[in-house]
């Protein structure tokens, strides 16, 4: 593996966490135990050498150069966020992008799906201590997040909810200035997808929640973004 190829620290810290919780692979105690920061690049391309026969694809930087990808973290630099909550992480083609473009900004990543979560946490536990893993649905009450974060982040998730209102009203309850929102703008032959949004219908949510304050759209790559700003 080449490093330019993949999120170097955080390939790492995922080999280092599984390494914690499960014992392999088998790495050098100063590559298990130094601080993540502290180890030269060399180092951590031996810790991903030594977990090759993982799940490291998850790490390319490729995933940087997807569109919706792109306009979300070009956002995001826009705005200099000093928190993020990202719903429905999912495999992480944001979420890892996010780190590395952010590398002083804590971010709590969400899923329903604990194995997901569990992913997160790895990652957290091989050194990236400012990512945090929750287990949660947006539909379910925000008060269970315990705070509230500057911006939201909400990617092809709302086309997935039964009630995607209830989502973004929780969202926009957990966001302090933005909330950034995208769906997919054609059907496909995903059973997961229970609904299309268009500007419409994102506008007839959007005015019926009283703190939004504005908000804007944006179209890249087959989908619709929103960037709602919250009053503070």
């Amino acid at each position: 593996m080449e490093d330019a190829h993949y999120f170097l620290d955080l390939a790492a810290a995922f080999v280092r966490g599984t390494t914690r919780q499960t014992g392999e692979p088998t790495l050098g105690r100063d590559l298990l135990t130094e601080p993540l920061e502290l180890l030269a690049d060399e180092e951590k391309q031996a810790i991903i050498n030594a977990g090759s026969e993982l799940k490291l694809h998850r790490f390319k930087r490729s995933l940087a150069d997807m569109p919706r990808v792109r306009r979300a973290t070009g956002f995001l630099h826009g705005v200099m966020p000093q928190s993020i909550l990202d719903i429905g992480s999912g495999r992480g083609a944001f979420l890892w992008t996010c780190l590395d473009a952010f590398p002083d900004v804590p971010i709590t990543a969400t899923d329903i799906d604990e194995r997901r979560v569990n992913l997160y946490e790895t990652v957290r536990l091989g050194g990236i201590e400012r990512l945090s893993g929750f287990h949660y649905d947006i539909q379910s009450p925000p008060e269970l997040l315990e705070q509230k974060f500057d911006v939201v982040t909400m990617l092809e998730v709302l086309e997935h909810l039964p009630d995607p209102e209830t989502a973004l009203r929780n969202a926009v309850r957990l966001a302090q200035r933005y909330v950034v929102l995208s769906v997919p703008l054609h059907e496909d032959d995903n059973p997961a997808h229970l609904r299309l949004f268009s500007e419409k219908t994102f506008a007839e949510m959007f005015e019926r929640i009283d703190d939004i304050k504005r908000f804007q759209y944006d179209y890249v790559h087959n989908h619709l973004f929103a960037f709602l700003t919250i009053h503070s």
